[in-house]
């Protein structure tokens, strides 16, 4: 059993508080875009394509990532409305599928192949969601269930998004070892996968079949059949995945050239 005692705020800009999740973000972000540009310039994608998909993915990234955990916690929007314009309760989920749409839409208006880019836009995924999830960790939000084991953790900090002084599963740290693991399988498999889009789809695959499982364990509002709401966009985007994945595999043999 574990006491995290550390300050979920590091310090003070006026009255708005930064928390280590900040930092965590934004050095998820940079990690990301720099194994996208190094990907990109493997592939021979012209680098300002990346730059332009990096910020429109990081828009209706935003978006649809509130949206969905709006649709999640409606009860919650309710009765604190502020906290719609925030930029916490971001859903993974939202952000992949609007990454998914974006650069679907970009590639086919600028007549770049989608499955190469979407290749190159995966191997730092997974790894700026393992950091994430520590700074989650850290400030005790996305928190596990009630659970009483040799690995819980009690947080005691007062800054702390967790319930204080309980024990709970700690579900930040596996989604992060999870996601860890998902960044070296993608690295030892990036140039084995012969049929572009493969390696993307099977991040989706791994990283939805993970996160459901996982989820079990984290606190979140029930919707449907004892799962929560990030849990069934998780079974939506592994069925659409793997149908992809197995499509591309049966059919295709060559690199494509131009939008397929």
């Amino acid at each position: 059993m574990f006491e995290i005692g550390i300050d979920a705020i590091i310090f003070y800009i006026g009255a708005f508080g930064v928390r280590w999740y900040h930092i965590m973000e934004i050095v998820a972000v940079a990690i990301y875009i720099i194994f996208f540009h190094i990907e990109a310039k493997r592939k021979d994608i012209p680098l300002k394509h990346v730059y332009i998909i990096v910020l429109l993915i990081a828009f209706f990234g935003l978006l649809l990532g509130k949206l969905t955990d709006i649709m999640e916690r409606p009860q919650y929007y309710v009765e604190y409305p502020r906290y719609m314009l925030s930029l916490g309760g971001m859903r993974i989920g939202g952000i992949l599928v609007a990454g998914f749409l974006t650069m679907l839409i970009y590639c086919r208006y600028n007549r770049l192949p989608f499955w190469e880019v979407s290749d190159a836009s995966t191997i730092g995924i997974p790894l700026a969601i393992a950091i994430g999830r520590i700074g989650c960790f850290i400030n005790g939000c996305c928190y596990g269930i009630p659970y009483d084991c040799f690995i819980s953790v009690i947080y005691a900090n007062m800054h702390s998004l967790a319930p204080i002084g309980e024990k709970l599963f700690p579900v930040q740290l596996i989604q992060s070892i999870w996601n860890g693991s998902l960044f070296v399988i993608l690295l030892l498999n990036r140039k084995k996968m012969k049929i572009s889009g493969l390696l993307y789809l099977l991040f989706l695959i791994l990283y939805s079949l993970g996160d459901f499982v996982i989820r079990f364990m984290r606190e979140g509002n029930i919707v449907f059949l004892d799962l929560r709401f990030a849990q069934i966009m998780d079974a939506v985007i592994f069925i659409a995945s793997l149908s992809l994945f197995l499509f591309r595999s049966k059919h295709y043999s060559r690199e494509p050239l131009l939008f397929e």
